[in-house]
């Protein structure tokens, strides 16, 4: 005679949890949370701009002063984040730079021609310069592109130890626009 016995699922509580804190959840009480969102609209979310450790400072004093353990920092910053970026441009920042920010432009960007926008790149090349004598390393070369955005082709560029600058930029642009005839002749390079 066959038993009738519903079946038997998984004991839930027997399952593995992640150890710690779930996420999402927090774990300071509700004066300390009220006292975070106080600050973060009074200080934080004004046209001021105080800074985040401003916010940590103030909940701190005021939850001394209240005789509560003040929430760790972490918690504050954390409160911080999860706020909208949308509403914290617009609160904290003139609506011009807002908008800059958070809005984004419509229209599209289009280069129909050869060489009419040509842009500038740097990067360190992969190499290190070391000196004749005592092979010590000198440093890394910095190679600047001028790059026309249609053809993608490399019109100028300029190589220097030298930290990127407007000066290097200039150069490059030198190098682009001027005839490469007596650049080549120097090098023994022929090109025709």
């Amino acid at each position: 005679m066959a038993c009738c016995l519903p079946r038997r699922t998984a004991d839930v509580s027997l399952l593995a949890r992640p150890p710690g804190t779930p996420a999402g959840a927090r774990r300071i009480d509700a004066r300390s949370e009220h006292l975070i969102a106080e600050f973060i609209r009074d200080v934080y979310l004004t046209k001021m701009r105080a800074k985040n450790e401003e916010v940590v400072r103030q909940v701190g004093l005021r939850c001394s002063g209240e005789r509560i353990a003040p929430p760790s920092r972490k918690a504050i910053l954390s409160g911080l984040r999860a706020l909208d970026k949308r509403q914290v441009a617009k609160t904290r920042l003139q609506s011009s730079e807002a908008a800059s920010l958070v809005d984004s432009l419509r229209g599209t960007y289009r280069v129909d021609r050869a060489l009419e926008v040509v842009q500038f790149d740097r990067r360190p090349v992969d190499d290190i310069v070391v000196d004749e004598a005592h092979r010590l390393p000198i440093g890394r070369y910095w190679l600047t592109l001028a790059i026309d955005v249609t053809t993608r082709v490399v019109v100028g560029f300029y190589v220097s130890l030298e930290a990127p600058s407007s000066t290097s930029v200039a150069l490059c642009l030198r190098q682009a626009v001027l005839p490469k005839e007596l650049w080549l002749k120097a090098r023994a390079l022929a090109c025709s």
